[in-house]
């Protein structure tokens, strides 16, 4: 059985409405989430900090990807 790696988008209408992904991919995702906030709380001790609601749009928005 081949394993589909590519993540496969829906389409309803002619409009993207989902995209599925691998649990592999998903979990490798949400791996380097968890290194992002990680990493934050080691700016706390630098005062390097971020408002959280900013922070977690930079994440949304692809910017740590």
């Amino acid at each position: 059985m081949n394993v589909q790696s590519e993540p496969v988008e829906i389409v309803k209408n002619g409009t993207s409405v989902a995209v599925i992904i691998s649990s592999k991919e998903y979990k490798k995702i949400e791996a380097l989430k968890m290194e992002i906030v990680k990493s934050r709380f080691t700016n706390i001790d630098t005062d390097d900090l971020v408002e959280g609601g900013d922070f977690f749009d930079e994440i949304d928005s692809g910017k740590y990807d």
